[in-house]
């Protein structure tokens, strides 16, 4: 079930840690390259778990793409009581010349390139305990040349994994207010004769209040788990004088985006109406 939020205006427990390896489930991982074997990759690991929320990263020595093992580089969990998943790759396959790697050409230098996908089988070395937990993983990719100009780097899009039972999306929502549920912000800003600058955060509700992932409760670990399964898509605005950088938080966090709002006012127009656009789906596993 997937549901669409519009904005106008601007326990299966993970447990990682000395027993034989136990298979969690496969991850099916999109990416962008030029050629996969001569492409520089980093993949990226996150778990949700009702214990804490855990960042892994993984690259090969030679920052290729190989299948096999790949080498665990960093993991967030420094107690030594939580180990990273073993990841295993599997070859890469072509999946088109965008298909469902968003922005492929959008990156520097990256119109040549294609999107693909690959399998990564999870394993852990610990026992898996009681739901909810969700892991998600996500490819970065980047080649350098001399010759041609570097290329890159492109994210491409999280791919997820459960065996729990999926989180209904019905109660939730996304909001411009921490207070209540808005769906459309109007901004008014005073010219200044160059560029004015204006933050915006935006929210996720449930049930019509705040759902704020950086709680450690039970509310706040369904909070995390709907915000890592959220896709959002920014449309950009109406007016080229006007502009949005959206910048992401953790799922640890009460935002869920940064909108860093621009408008240049240099020439001192008497007045700028614009509508930006952004689109938030609610995704279950």
């Amino acid at each position: 079930m997937k549901m669409t939020r519009y904005f106008l205006g601007l326990l299966m427990l993970l447990s990682f840690g000395g027993q034989a390896d136990t298979y969690v489930g496969d991850l099916h991982t999109y990416f962008g390259a030029g050629n996969p074997s001569m492409t520089n990759f980093t993949l990226y690991l996150e778990v949700v778990t009702p214990h804490g929320t855990y960042y892994g990263t993984y690259q090969e020595p030679s920052q290729r793409l190989n299948t096999g093992n790949i080498t665990n580089i960093y993991w967030s969990d420094t107690t030594g009581t939580i180990h990273a998943p073993r990841l295993n790759m599997g070859a890469a396959s072509g999946a088109g010349s965008i298909g469902p790697c968003p922005g492929v050409h959008d990156a520097p230098n990256t119109s040549a390139w294609g999107c693909y996908f690959t399998n990564i089988s999870v394993y852990v070395d610990q026992p898996v305990g009681g739901c909810p937990w969700l892991i998600s993983s996500y490819i970065t990719t980047f080649y350098h040349s001399t010759f041609t100009g570097d290329q890159g780097p492109y994210t491409g899009p999280k791919a997820h994994n459960s065996s729990c039972p999926p989180v209904a999306v019905a109660p939730y929502d996304v909001s411009w207010d921490e207070n209540y549920v808005a769906h459309n912000k109007t901004v008014r800003l005073p010219g200044g004769g160059g560029v004015v600058t204006q933050t915006l955060s935006t929210y996720l509700m449930k049930d019509g209040q705040l759902c704020d992932g950086s709680q450690p409760d039970e509310r706040g670990l369904y909070c995390r788990l709907v915000a890592q399964l959220m896709t959002f898509t920014a449309s950009g605005c109406d007016d080229a004088r006007v502009s949005v950088t959206p910048t992401p938080h953790p799922i640890t966090d009460k935002q869920l985006h940064d909108m860093v709002l621009q408008v240049n006012t240099s020439n001192n127009v008497p007045a700028i109406a614009a509508t930006c656009r952004f689109q938030y789906i609610l995704n279950e596993l």
